[in-house]
């Protein structure tokens, strides 16, 4: 099946599922599939890589997981998550073991399991699963580690589908040597890929870079940003405050809290329904990370003070501003946080504002030490020189960031 007509399959079929015009290298990927190929996508983030997927993307959450599939229902797409038993419905059970469905999400921890149904599902419908694609893929070098060791075994899951079953791999962030280190973890020879890529620049968001503060202070930009919540309410511009820890989370919003009082509700009335800043972190339950999702894409949340689990597959485009409040780990993350801004194309702001806690890799650690002493003259070059493999060209920004400006 060639590109249009497999385009307008889709379209007759789920007419409420709309394509937009796609772009150069979605289209690209797109067709390398249907001509049978393995896809490596390294594409910015709010590229609209999620348009190119179709069966077992993985998510980090469940919450995540379950806002992208309501999306997709509501657009005509039969699909469900994979998740443990006692969160799914009997219809949903029934139809993923049926095989009804078109898109699943799931995350490696439940695929593999062998203590759930699963894993020998797979090896039931390998037949049927024409693609198997790995979203956030950066993910699968970072946690398969010690933090989440099953993102080390996804290329077990090659081996459960047919041979013939095409891989598509999407990220936003990934070095020369990440990218051979997931080719190896997914048994899969680089020259069995295509590799479609674009510089990750966000040219339409500002960096800034400013100084360290003492543990016990809070910086000058958190004073400013809760006075213009104050001064806003429910019109303050959607804000995501990152932190290191969540110690450190709950520190933020708790000041953050003290400093509003009535201010950080709406219209003053204490109340959850209420609430213009929010805080997000691993240990919540699950129904508030739906609720708070919710709230922060609907717009009634302003303000998510968060770890960076708010950071893999939030999309919520209206975000004008992105604080990183304590030392990121790696340039990969950083720049995934950075991402979460103006994925509309409107101009946005990223503040990285270091301190020092936690393990951080040496090279990014100097990555911003060379930015500070001024021997590096572009914080955004220099950032996306660590997490790209296309390291062409120079940003087309006109507000690059505050290092390149202190340089004019």
């Amino acid at each position: 099946m060639d590109f249009s007509t497999a385009l307008g399959a889709v379209t007759a079929k789920y007419p409420r599922f709309i394509i937009p015009v796609l772009k150069l290298e979605q289209r690209e990927a797109i067709a390398f599939l249907l001509g049978g190929h393995n896809v490596l996508g390294i594409l910015p983030t709010g590229f609209g890589k999620s348009l190119i997927m179709y069966l077992l993307p993985f998510c980090k959450m469940r919450a995540l997981m379950k806002h992208q599939c309501a999306t997709l229902k509501k657009q005509g797409i039969p699909c469900a998550c994979i998740l443990p038993m006692e969160e799914m419905s009997e219809e949903e059970k029934r139809d993923i073991l049926n095989g009804h469905l078109k898109v699943v999400w799931s995350s490696p921890e439940a695929l593999l399991d062998a203590s759930l149904s699963w894993r020998r599902l797979c090896t039931t419908l390998s037949a049927r699963v024409s693609l198997l694609a790995f979203d956030k893929a950066h993910c699968i070098t970072h946690w398969g580690e010690e933090f989440r060791p099953d993102f080390a075994r996804v290329g077990e899951l090659r081996s459960l589908v047919c041979p013939s079953t095409r891989t598509l791999i999407l990220t936003a962030t990934m070095s020369a040597d990440m990218r051979d280190r997931v080719f190896s973890l997914l048994h899969l020879p680089g020259k069995q890929v295509k590799i479609i890529t674009k510089q990750p620049d966000r040219p339409n968001i500002f960096l800034s870079l400013v100084p360290d503060v003492r543990r016990e202070d809070m910086p000058e930009w958190l004073h400013d940003h809760a006075a213009l919540i104050t001064a806003k309410g429910s019109e303050t511009p959607k804000a995501i405050i990152y932190c290191r820890t969540i110690p450190m989370t709950v520190q933020v919003w708790g000041f953050l809290m003290e400093t509003l009082g009535n201010s950080a509700f709406r219209g003053g009335a204490r109340s959850q329904a209420n609430q213009l800043v929010a805080m997000f972190h691993s240990r919540i339950s699950v129904g508030t990370e739906e609720r708070l999702i919710r709230g922060f894409s609907d717009g009634s949340i302003r303000c998510m003070v968060a770890t960076i689990a708010f950071g893999l597959g939030i999309d919520v485009p209206d975000v004008r501003h992105v604080f990183l409040f304590g030392m990121p780990s790696n340039a990969v993350d950083t720049w995934q946080m950075i991402g979460r801004a103006g994925r509309d194309g409107a101009l946005a702001d990223a503040c990285i504002c270091p301190r020092y806690q936690g393990q951080v890799e040496a090279s990014f650690k100097d990555l911003l030490s060379r930015c500070k002493s001024g021997e590096e003259r572009c914080l955004r070059r220099a950032l996306i020189r660590s997490v790209s493999v296309d390291k062409s060209g120079d940003s087309t920004s006109e507000r690059c960031c505050s290092v390149s400006e202190s340089h004019k």
